[in-house]
């Protein structure tokens, strides 16, 4: 079975379980456009229109930084998918985040896996980041 989120083909080319499938999901669904993926209420199932069923909002990395040592100002995830926390600004690599000093943060229970992609896990600490970068 096509995963319904991530559907590049015209409705009219899907094959009929696949059809099937889409118009029975539930929704909320997407319409691809020239401007890309807008919402649909309500999909006309038209056969040369591109639909997806709508992908979860992606969320980023979050800890309570309250439990977290004063001098780590960020945080960021590997592509491996173990968390780091950071006392300067690290500097993103092929696979990793560098920094001189780090530290685990999947130790710390209040620890929560985003569903950004590694590559955008760099959260930073209350009063720091681009704006407040210290």
């Amino acid at each position: 079975m096509t995963d319904l989120m991530k559907n590049t083909t015209a409705f009219g080319l899907m094959g009929k379980e696949t059809q099937d499938a889409m118009q029975n999901c539930g929704g909320p669904w997407e319409i691809y456009t020239t401007a890309g993926w807008a919402d649909t209420r309500e999909p006309r199932w038209v056969w040369y229109m591109t639909y997806r069923q709508k992908p979860p909002a992606l969320t980023p990395d979050s800890i309570d930084w309250g439990a977290v040592h004063k001098d780590f100002i960020c945080m960021a995830r590997y592509e491996t998918g173990s968390a780091w926390l950071f006392k300067d600004k690290p500097r993103l690599d092929r696979y990793i985040w560098l920094a001189d000093q780090c530290a685990s943060a999947d130790s710390y229970a209040s620890y929560r896996r985003g569903t950004v992609d590694w590559k955008d896990s760099l959260v930073w600490r209350p009063g720091y980041g681009p704006e407040g970068e210290k």
